[in-house]
């Protein structure tokens, strides 16, 4: 996973590995490695950087948990969310206020990441979730599955808001434009997609 920080100046990369890359952008030079041999979780699935630039938060194989980072030290700094499966992707709104995740038991957790209190646990309903993003608003999670489908939910109430079927395999990442107004979608079906969700 590569992830850029909200004010463009630092990348985190994730490598099957196991190590994090830290990169400055300013000056195209690595900061620093984080290498997790002595607290090694497996795999690393997914990384997202909160909008203030100081923690990542990174998904593993072998850990059901969500680590946060220090991103200027590389520090492990705490763990949120205990699942009965591995987390397979994270995303951040804008805000910063809210944290989503899929998992591959295919359940989706909504978190209001400032109070680091679940709003909602959205349970299984078909496949692994492969790709999660949050509204430019806040209002909207788009999840993606290993069904071809691409789900929309309300944020504030956990219910589904509508289904997109037109891929023909698995969803593997999904984004919304800045203006919130297109939702971009690529499949293993070898397609990419964009979707005006909500007109």
């Amino acid at each position: 996973s590569v992830k850029i920080s909200s004010d463009e100046k630092t990348l985190v990369s994730s490598s099957r590995d196991h190590t994090f890359k830290i990169w400055d952008l300013q000056n195209l030079q690595l900061r620093y490695t984080l290498d997790k041999t002595k607290q090694d979780y497996g795999t690393i699935f997914d990384l997202a950087i909160t909008p203030d630039g100081r923690t990542f938060i990174s998904s593993h194989e072998g850990d059901n948990t969500l680590k946060l980072w220090n991103l200027e030290t590389g520090k492990l700094i705490g763990t949120l969310i205990e699942h009965s499966s591995f987390i397979l992707c994270i995303t951040i709104s804008d805000d910063g206020e809210i944290l989503a995740c899929g998992c591959h038991d295919g359940t989706i957790i909504i978190m209001n990441l400032k109070t680091k209190t679940i709003k909602h646990k959205i349970k299984k309903i078909s496949g692994d979730v492969y790709g999660v993003t949050v509204s430019p608003d806040g209002q909207i999670l788009a999840s993606s599955y290993s069904d071809a489908k691409i789900r929309l939910w309300s944020v504030n109430t956990g219910e589904l808001i509508s289904t997109l079927t037109d891929h023909r395999d698995s969803v593997y990442g999904i984004k919304f434009s800045a203006d919130g107004q297109k939702l971009v979608s690529c499949s293993r079906d070898k397609t990419i997609k964009i979707w005006q969700p909500l007109s």
